[in-house]
């Protein structure tokens, strides 16, 4: 027995009212936020050296995992909008019909692409995220990168 008394008896109680004990928690929290919010950003002050340590741990012990949650939900955003453009599924170049994801990308019909981008401060990789926020605005289109780089040519854009 510990100096704690019964550990197995603590373990079976803590197991028979765990969600009884989470709604308690929960309904402290909501009754107490503001508070809450006061301490924890008294507590980020005071510890903010051990907190960039221990961000810096995790983030390291974790990279792996951080990283491919993200590459999963750039795929399945860029697998979105480039399926919206190319009116189809499955996205696909509309001119020639290549599928490779790696090689698809987003035209703009009338070109100018560059030019809005820099307009509105954006960096390509977040594009994706700004055409799904805007509910798909019309003058884009999925090309191939092959396709893409003609059309700027047959245009005089190059």
């Amino acid at each position: 027995m510990s100096r704690f008394g019964n550990n197995e008896y603590a373990k079976k109680y803590y197991q028979e009212h765990k969600q009884e004990r989470l709604d308690k928690a929960v309904k402290w929290q909501q009754e107490h936020k503001e508070e809450r919010i006061v301490y924890m950003k008294k507590y980020r002050l005071l510890h903010k050296e051990e907190m960039k340590v221990k961000a810096k741990a995790h983030y390291l012990a974790n990279h792996e995992n951080i990283l491919s949650g993200y590459r999963e939900r750039a795929k399945e955003l860029k697998t979105e909008v480039l399926g919206f453009y190319s009116k189809s599924d499955l996205p696909k170049c509309v001119r020639c019909g290549i599928d490779d994801l790696d090689v698809l990308c987003i035209d703009h019909v009338d070109g100018g692409g560059n030019t809005q981008r820099k307009s509105i401060g954006m960096k390509s990789k977040n594009f994706y995220r700004w055409l799904k926020r805007n509910k798909f605005p019309e003058g884009y289109q999925t090309l191939c990168a092959n396709c893409n780089l003609k059309k700027k040519i047959q245009e005089g854009e190059l």
